[in-house]
């Protein structure tokens, strides 16, 4: 029988819930972030093709972006308007400081009418920059040079492509199809910063194990993607704003993490990694996959299951064994 291993003994899997950790690490103030404001129109891809979406041209740590085949709803807990709101796509873009996330972020509406009436209902706070642009809302919400930044680049519209190539390879890497349809990515640029700032947003006390993590792996680029055969109530992602909420709509989670090290050295390693703290080597059709149990806060378990590859390791979450395994069957390797 499969040990269950806690959250707090699993420091890989936290990484997974990147789609997670940094919408709520974001909203670490007391107030609840009314998010609008903008400035340039950036035009969402069909799809989650990252490499046709504009972006900030400042630095940031964290791209996430949520897109679905038709337009999804949008909580009015975070819009900060009287009733929900659809939106086509949701972005943002974080960056990790001691305590929280300096975030922008755009909500992308069917047209120019929908997004003016929505950003006429937003109700205003200090803390909150927002711009009306086009279909587009944008907003910022932090503090100090990376706030400065962030609205410098959304005012003045400079805005580019999506270029990180380390980023898009690995995004390449997740299945996007049929009953894996991505609905939403994360991908991050691991600094010690930002592995303890998720760490203490998604389980306290597995903040040293992530940051042994990071100087062991010498992790380059972690993504997640968030997954679900059928459409995705949003305005569930953004009410639950926890690993256990989210899996109760019956969606899986895929992540990767890339370390820089070769895959000689980091496979072999990561296997008896995984092996010691709990997890049952087994196979998978042609693969080999690591197999346990995640301990929520709830008490519940769920299915997660490792595939380590050269010098990337995969982990697929779910509610249901048989879409983990899909997942980790369908990395496009």
């Amino acid at each position: 029988m499969i040990k269950s291993i806690t959250a707090k003994h699993i420091a890989v899997v936290l990484l997974a819930f990147m789609l997670v950790a940094v919408p709520a690490a974001g909203a670490g103030c007391e107030e609840e972030p009314e998010e609008t404001a903008p400035a340039a129109t950036t035009q969402p891809a069909s799809g989650l093709m990252l490499s046709s979406t504009l972006v900030p041209d400042t630095d940031f740590d964290v791209y996430v972006y949520l897109k679905q085949e038709e337009p999804t709803v949008v909580s009015s807990s975070i819009v900060g308007t009287p009733a929900d709101v659809s939106v086509i796509a949701l972005a943002l873009w974080g960056v990790a400081g001691e305590d929280a996330f300096t975030f922008g972020g755009a909500l992308t509406f069917t047209g120019p009418d929908d997004a003016g009436a929505i950003h006429d209902q937003v109700t205003g706070h200090d803390e909150i920059w927002k711009l009306l642009s086009g279909r587009t809302i944008y907003f910022v919400h932090g503090s100090g040079q990376t706030l400065v930044a962030m609205k410098s680049a959304i005012s003045e519209n400079d805005f580019k492509v999506y270029d990180d190539e380390a980023g898009l390879v690995e995004m390449a890497l997740l299945p996007d199809g049929g009953t894996t349809r991505l609905a939403g990515i994360a991908i991050a640029r691991p600094s010690s910063t930002l592995v303890r700032l998720i760490a203490r947003k998604a389980a306290p006390e597995a903040s040293g194990l992530l940051d042994v993590l990071l100087k062991t792996a010498n992790l380059q680029v972690i993504t997640a993607g968030l997954y679900s055969a059928e459409q995705i109530d949003t305005k569930e992602i953004t009410d639950e704003a926890d690993l256990a909420g989210i899996l109760e709509m019956e969606v899986g989670i895929l992540a990767s993490v890339k370390s820089a090290w070769p895959g000689v050295v980091v496979s072999p390693i990561v296997g008896k990694a995984l092996e010691s703290a709990g997890y049952e080597k087994a196979a998978l059709g042609e693969l080999t996959v690591y197999q346990g149990n995640l301990e929520l806060d709830s008490g519940e378990r769920v299915p997660v299951v490792m595939r380590v590859e050269g010098n990337r390791l995969f982990a697929a979450v779910s509610r249901t064994e048989a879409y983990a395994e899909m997942l980790i069957s369908s990395v496009n390797l």
